[in-house]
């Protein structure tokens, strides 16, 4: 896990330039510092030593027969058994690495490995015999990978801040971006960023580039599988969703530091820690979010998770008297603003969990995307079983999704589903559509399709994994804890996990129960309280108490009400107005969304000396 930065082309011109970009990712790797120079490619490596912590990990890479350098950011989970692999076939290991393991995995197989890996990583080749650089991106592109050519020169990074400080000139936000994200809450889809002329290499994607070429030549090489067509036993169903999962967690626990884990005593996280600490001997050192003063979050159910296994909890609080210096320091580290305020707790676990020495931690993150987590997918497994005329299916449904989430909610969301061309000409979306001028309007998507076999509910369920919510809440979670020198591993995004859903199609709401397959994982593992609780919070904030009263409502209109305010050049003033006197009045979509403008703004501030960075003389240690 670790942070990668490279040109391949004519270097010159950007060689000045690169030391001070390589130190603008340390902090995703406080453990040391490598750089490759040759004729037309500069690689630069940042390390956090999770495996083989000597030498052995020590990057960029170079294969001593071949001349072939990798730069690689991620982690490899089943590194153990693709080596094998590898040494059956007659190749001889000099590390313990994972990072060796996958150099010589894409010299045997090239792009035929991808296959056997189980993991997540962005990473760069070099092949001198043939001067081409291929770049590739996991699955679900858990880690990142952002790029921009000019003039027949590549750049590549794990952050874009790191391009800018190649190029500053690049400091230019895209207002198409700020429209997705406020109107939508989508980013970080495809091939965007937020900023015009920076690319993100797509989630399972390998491209190649040869200095000259005008951009590189980019292809697919996983897809979400189409249904098998099988009848569905709930039994064998059960066993098999619990073997992945529990292998998915025996991978990811692989670690030569300390592994910890985040507890909000939710299904998702207490179903990781039951896997866990099922595979440890000692007490598995878990973290949960509290705000003070009476606000506790879901202190209490991750207690009940802690106590049910014998892990050891401790409660991490979030300052909310340093909302929005934390906001700057985040908005920095996401190269971008974000749509949702639960990444202050994250922060600050994140924080805690470093100090405390332990650099890689479990998260559930992932599940509801896939298990049908979410109350609107309840409310379309319902509206399929009216339009089956299956009334007793329906009836159990409903009263199974009213004890889950509430009358309210579900009412809202079949509303919104049965009515959705006029909830978007007449609803709120449309009024944040308003606050944009004319010639903004988002971004086409460009996730891949998903097969014409998938019912209803699985092809909402590929929306939000591979579009509209699961790639901005990976970026997210991959920018806070990269932040801190933080490792986050995601069993709920084992290749084999989704595989087996939307293969398989196994029922994931039972009678109004939605994610069927955790609760019945817990309900078998000490933790049937938690799998029958109908209250479920995430990482609860006190946005609208920052936002609207004190000190926080002052902090808002010197940053809103300013005249020279960057934001005005996106978005319209008198619109923001409505919005802030909304959000006053206690109106909880209208808050979220102000917060969503005061992150865009606090960000855009971020960018004014990001343009005008200065060059500094650099040396470079040649590498191999």
């Amino acid at each position: 896990m670790c942070g990668i930065i490279g040109v391949v082309g004519d270097i010159g011109r950007l060689k000045p330039r690169f030391r001070a970009a390589l130190t603008t990712i340390t902090h995703r790797g406080p453990d040391g510092e490598g750089v490759f120079t040759a004729d037309q490619v500069i690689f630069g490596h940042r390390r956090l030593a999770i495996i083989d912590l000597g030498e052995g990990g020590h990057q960029p890479v170079v294969d001593p027969a071949t001349g072939t350098v990798m730069t690689y950011n991620g982690e490899v989970y089943n590194y153990i058994e693709v080596r094998a692999e590898l040494m059956a076939l007659g190749v001889r290991f000099r590390t313990q690495s994972d990072v060796e393991v996958l150099l010589q995995a894409f010299i045997m197989w090239r792009e035929d490995m991808f296959r056997r890996l189980n993991g997540m990583w962005a990473f760069a080749i070099w092949e001198p015999a043939t001067a081409t650089v291929t770049l590739a991106r996991d699955r679900f592109g858990v880690k990142p990978m952002y790029w921009h050519v000019d003039r027949g020169t590549l750049a590549f990074a794990s952050e874009a801040k790191a391009l800018i400080a190649l190029r500053p000139a690049l400091a230019e936000p895209d207002p198409d971006a700020v429209f997705d994200l406020v109107v939508t809450s989508r980013s970080h889809i495809g091939d965007g960023s937020f900023y015009r002329a920076v690319r993100a290499l797509p989630a399972a994607t390998v491209a190649t580039f040869r200095p000259g070429d005008a951009a590189p030549a980019a292809a697919t090489y996983w897809h979400y599988p189409d249904p098998s067509g099988e009848p569905v036993d709930a039994s064998r169903s059960h066993e098999e969703f619990a073997a992945l999962f529990d292998d998915a967690v025996r991978l990811r626990l692989r670690s030569d530091v300390p592994v910890g884990l985040t507890l909000s005593g939710g299904l998702d996280s207490s179903a990781v820690l039951a896997a866990a600490q099922a595979r440890s001997a000692s007490p598995v050192r878990c973290y949960t979010s509290v705000y003070g003063a009476g606000a506790r979050g879901e202190e209490a159910w991750a207690k009940v998770a802690a106590s049910a296994w014998g892990a050891q909890l401790e409660s991490v609080a979030a300052d909310h008297d340093a909302w929005l210096p934390t906001l700057r320091r985040m908005v920095w580290h996401m190269d971008g603003p974000g749509y949702s305020p639960a990444i202050f707790p994250l922060w600050a676990i994140m924080a805690r969990a470093r100090s405390e020495g332990v650099p890689v931690l479990l998260e559930g993150q992932g599940a509801d995307e896939l298990l049908a987590g979410y109350p609107q997918y309840g409310t379309v497994a319902l509206a399929e079983s009216v339009r089956r005329a299956h009334f007793g299916t329906m009836y159990r449904t409903l009263c199974g999704l009213r004890r889950t989430f509430g009358q309210r909610q579900i009412a809202l969301w079949l509303l919104r589903q049965q009515a959705k061309p006029l909830f978007d000409r007449f609803g709120p979306h449309r009024r944040r559509q308003q606050m944009f001028g004319p010639g903004v309007g988002g971004r086409s998507s460009t996730a891949p399709s998903i097969g014409a076999r998938h019912g209803p509910l699985a092809r909402a369920l590929h929306a939000d994994h591979a579009e509209a919510i699961l790639p901005s809440l990976l970026h997210y979670g991959d920018a806070i804890s990269m932040a801190h020198g933080i490792e986050t591993r995601l069993p709920f995004m084992d290749f084999r996990l989704v595989e087996w859903v939307f293969r398989t199609q196994p029922p994931l709401i039972v009678n109004g129960r939605t994610k069927a397959p955790v609760r019945d994982y817990l309900a078998a593992r000490r933790l049937q309280a938690i799998a029958d609780r109908p209250d479920k919070q995430g990482y609860p904030t006190t946005v609208g108490t920052w936002l609207n009263s004190g000190s926080g409502q002052t902090l808002v209109m010197d940053l809103l009400a300013t005249p020279g305010a960057p934001l005005w050049s996106i978005v319209d003033r008198s619109e923001v107005g409505h919005l802030v006197d909304a959000s006053r009045r206690g109106e909880f979509a209208a808050t979220n969304h102000l917060y969503k403008l005061v992150a865009t703004e606090v960000w855009l501030e971020e960018l004014k000396p990001m343009r005008t960075q200065p060059v500094a003389a650099a040396e470079f240690a040649v590498a191999g």
